[in-house]
């Protein structure tokens, strides 16, 4: 059975929103997770907060609560307090139920699109990719974020407070929260989700490489739907080795630890250590000496990439997107597999990868800033440049009008022309690229058969050519560059990062406060990236939402402020002197100036001063503005 490309479309439109819904929704969930259910062998309510084997026998369990006094008022103070978040949690059982069984249903009827390698369908791919993608990280992330004990205690209170579930949703749920002995990811096959739906999905992220496409964000995660798909058809992981080494070998020959979604990675070699196939695939790529190499060649391209540290050049930003990128990919590596490293003996990495990064961002926010300032910008910036292309090509006809020569004066007729075409150009036209570009190519002719004894001619036309490349970059520049350049400079997995940093980071805070506020812009910017291709007043409240949990993560660091001005003036407080003279002795005076007191009374203000400045950015640089 076949749908159009635009009834498909928006078939999967619906399903990817929800997706995207629900994944913040269960993120939601765990960071408003309460004390007393979050571990509950350590909670005061244990004795009430039941177990799936209460569904064996309901009536009973209710009743003993019910006959013993302290039980009951035990029950009656859980409700009262929790009954919100135990309903919100049913709420999301049955939303994930239903988009379960609808994704399922369209995998049933439109199994297969067989049309890989046109470029018509690719959105088409793309969408049931993500979909997949989506359903698979918010099944993870339930499992991973949530203990069992408390999955389960949820569940039953939901259904004890009345949330009655349809006998499908309710069996689902059962088996999506259940404690289990085996890998979670191995209940992916028994959703209902076609197998050869999710081996379509594989077949065409293998093949995406072929299709010229401009979708970043499938070129950039290739890997993590590689590793999510292969969970809806575990019998490649567990019987075909071929296939198996093949795989490895394209999207896991380099890397065994998958950035998944804001505080979600997956080890592979972990995960895959029970399936012998996919297992021997990975050592067999994954041997010492080779993690040794890339390690080496990650901090290679680290140092050999040189961050500019000045003004930024237009005509440079092209070679700036790309060195961010490869720095961006490279140090994203070395972060996600830097505690991993262990279990290869004899690798060590002196590096220190934090440090880099605090250099990588403040580049990376210079730039971002600088391009956001040119596409806001946009008509006056390219105006100046093309004015400045009209007065040095009128310079250089001045000079060849002053020569006999045939040919300079046709040049020179000639360059009249181009003035008045660039100077026609519109900046919101792509057409304009085609024409700097053949200008450009006329120009470079010029300058070769220009002799060396017209150098200034010369040093005219190297001045033309860079104002040219500038005014291309300002024609290019728009807000999907921004959009591109986040999500393949994506940093989603240094959310992961926070807790361990937290100290460095109130560290840096005391002492360079603007490095923190770089910091939380990085994390920031793969916020619109998730949203993307959503309605607008979902994506809006998604985003809100997650921006809330980045002002948590800032609220606990900016905790150094109080503590580290506190401490600035009880030291403060020693080095001020109580005594007024009313005249020197010439021989005392440099008893009484102090210079070395002195200097630390100046150090001691200077770092109070950046406390200060410290809490004014946590007033002013809400990370949603």
């Amino acid at each position: 059975m076949t749908l159009s490309l635009e009834h498909q479309s928006g078939i999967l439109s619906k399903l990817l929103s929800c997706g995207v819904s629900l994944l913040a929704e269960v993120f939601r969930l765990r960071t408003t997770l309460p004390e007393d259910i979050s571990d509950v062998s350590k909670s005061r309510f244990k004795s009430i907060l039941l177990e799936f084997s209460y569904f064996e026998t309901p009536i009973e369990f209710d009743q003993k609560i019910e006959d013993n006094v302290g039980l009951k008022d035990l029950d009656e103070e859980f409700t009262e307090l929790h009954r919100g978040y135990v309903l919100d949690f049913s709420k999301f059982m049955h939303r994930l139920c239903s988009f379960i069984f609808e994704f399922a249903e369209y995998t049933q009827k439109y199994a297969t699109v067989d049309v890989l390698l046109d470029t018509e369908w690719n959105k088409i791919h793309s969408q049931r990719a993500d979909v997949l993608y989506h359903l698979g990280i918010i099944l993870i992330f339930l499992d991973e974020k949530f203990l069992a004990s408390s999955r389960e205690a949820l569940f039953v209170a939901g259904q004890r407070l009345g949330d009655k579930f349809a006998s499908t949703h309710f069996e689902t749920s059962i088996s999506l929260l259940r404690e289990r002995k085996d890998v979670f990811e191995n209940c992916f096959v028994h959703l209902g989700v076609d197998r050869k739906f999710a081996e379509n999905v594989l077949e065409y992220v293998r093949t995406f490489s072929l299709i010229q496409t401009q979708d970043v964000g499938m070129s950039s995660r290739k890997s993590s739907l590689v590793y999510i798909a292969l969970w809806f058809i575990p019998n490649v992981l567990r019987d075909e080795g071929p296939l198996m080494r093949t795989l490895v070998d394209a999207f896991f020959g380099d890397q065994w630890i998958l950035p998944l979604h804001f505080e979600l990675t997956a080890n592979v070699l972990q995960k895959w250590k029970n399936y012998k196939p996919a297992i021997l695939a990975l050592r067999g790529v994954l041997r010492q000496e080779h993690v040794a190499s890339i390690v080496q060649q990650k901090i290679e391209i680290l140092k050999s990439n040189k961050l500019p540290s000045g003004l930024l050049s237009l005509e440079e930003f092209e070679y700036y997107k790309k060195t961010l990128v490869v720095c961006n990919s490279a140090l994203k590596w070395i972060i996600l597999h830097f505690g991993d490293l262990e279990r290869f003996k004899k690798i060590s990495i002196l590096f220190d990868p934090f440090k880099y990064l605090l250099t990588l961002i403040k580049f990376e926010y210079k730039f971002k800033q600088s391009a956001l300032f040119t596409i806001k910008n946009k008509t006056a910036q390219a105006d100046k440049l093309k004015e400045r292309i009209s007065s040095s090509i009128d310079q250089v006809v001045h000079i060849l009008d002053r020569s006999q020569e045939s040919w300079k004066t046709k040049v020179s007729a000639w360059l009249g022309k181009i003035n008045d075409k660039l100077s026609a150009i519109g900046v919101v036209n792509p057409k304009s690229v085609n024409v700097i570009e053949s200008v450009k190519l006329k120009l470079e002719e010029i300058s070769e058969i220009t002799s060396d004894d017209q150098r200034v001619i010369n040093q005219y036309l190297e001045v033309i050519l860079k104002n040219l490349d500038s005014l291309k970059t300002v024609i290019l520049l728009n807000f999907d560059f921004l959009n591109t350049l986040d999500t393949q400079c994506d940093a989603d997995y240094l959310w992961n990062c926070i807790s361990g940093w937290v100290p460095k980071l109130e560290s840096l805070l005391q002492s360079e406060p603007v490095m923190v506020k770089y910091f939380f812009f990085k994390l920031k910017s793969p916020i619109e990236v998730k949203v993307a291709g959503m309605s607008t007043e979902k994506s809006e409240a998604i985003a809100v939402f997650y921006h809330k949990i980045l002002e948590t993560y800032l609220k606990r660091i900016v905790q150094a402020i109080p503590r580290g001005v506190f401490v600035e003036l009880e030291e403060l407080q020693s080095l001020l002197i109580d005594d007024e003279y009313c005249f020197i002795e010439k021989s005392k005076v440099k008893n009484i100036i102090q210079s070395e007191r002195r200097r630390r009374l100046a150090e001691k203000t200077c770092k109070i001063s950046k406390l200060s400045l410290a809490s004014q950015f946590k007033r002013s640089n809400d990370p949603y503005q």
